[in-house]
């Protein structure tokens, strides 16, 4: 009986190391099969406000495509939304007689062409006074005077016309040897023996036998540049200037001059006028100059 009573105790504590045992092996196992709890997160509110989205690091082109795409939208819905305006309407006109084109808007520009009478011209444009018109006949744009005695144009369509600005001129219009040259000075038209009249004054008035190709000089004197006497020849539309001579030539070894060049020669006084007004014969065309008297 002794021996047994002194056995039980080992007997318990056995026991009990097997049942610690066991519950360490339990709770081990069951911590490696069950996922650790993530810290809860509060809800989030109805109306709280959605994470901002991320913000890419902008380029030049990304930055303009940005910018111009809304522009663009926005311009679209407006043209959408806004009827297209009508294209203005064309405005034509007809020469009511033979008048000439010009570089600019005055007569103090050079003539570049002509428009025979009952022309239809398109008109483009306008001087800021209306007394001139730019005007479209095919390719060629000039101006001509918008006088109603030589053209017939709906002056109500032209309140709608652009005013064009007038091109520089070249040359010193109020210059008395240069408006000599383009509105007083007699002309004669050199042919091989004889003359013939093509202007009782300047080159801004030449009558109408006048023609592409004629030579022009004064009626009375010479137009003389240093030792040599220069004349105008009529070339497309417009003059330029050539040397008597017809193997001379000019600095740069150039045959002709533009008229822009020939006048301010004239300005300057390196062309001279021999000539006056009035001088009788001369080269003896009656009625060329209006102040000669046979």
């Amino acid at each position: 009986m002794q021996s047994k009573s002194k056995s039980n105790p080992m007997l318990i504590g056995v026991a009990v190391l097997v049942i610690i045992a066991l519950i360490l092996a339990g709770l081990f196992l069951f911590s490696r099969s069950t996922p650790p709890a993530e810290p809860s997160l509060p809800a989030p509110a109805e109306n709280a406000a959605q994470p901002a989205a991320p913000i890419a690091t902008p380029t030049a082109g990304s930055t303009q495509n940005a910018v111009a795409e809304p522009v663009a939208a926005t311009q679209k819905e407006s043209a959408a939304a806004e009827p297209a305006a009508a294209a203005p309407a064309e405005v034509t006109a007809i020469t009511r007689t033979a008048i000439n084109g010009r570089e600019g808007p005055s007569t103090s520009y050079p003539k570049i062409g002509s428009l025979p009478e009952k022309t239809e011209v398109v008109v483009t444009g306008k001087n800021d006074d209306g007394g001139w018109l730019l005007v479209k006949n095919g390719p060629d744009e000039l101006w001509v005077s918008g006088d109603p005695e030589l053209i017939d144009v709906d002056r109500d369509l032209l309140a709608n016309l652009p005013v064009m600005p007038a091109p520089f001129l070249a040359y010193d219009a109020a210059n008395p040897k240069v408006q000599e040259v383009l509105d007083k000075i007699p002309l004669v038209v050199h042919h091989e023996a004889s003359n013939t009249c093509a202007s009782n004054g300047g080159l801004n008035h030449l009558l109408p036998g006048v023609v592409a190709g004629n030579v022009l000089g004064p009626h009375a004197g010479d137009f003389v540049l240093g030792s040599d006497n220069v004349l105008f020849k009529v070339d497309g539309g417009t003059f330029v200037l050539i040397r008597e001579n017809p193997v001379a030539r000019f600095e740069g070894g150039k045959e002709s001059l533009p008229l822009a060049e020939a006048l301010n020669l004239f300005a300057r006084g390196d062309i001279v006028w021999t000539g006056s007004f009035g001088e009788w014969p001369a080269r003896g065309v009656p009625g060329c100059d209006p102040a000669a008297k046979p």
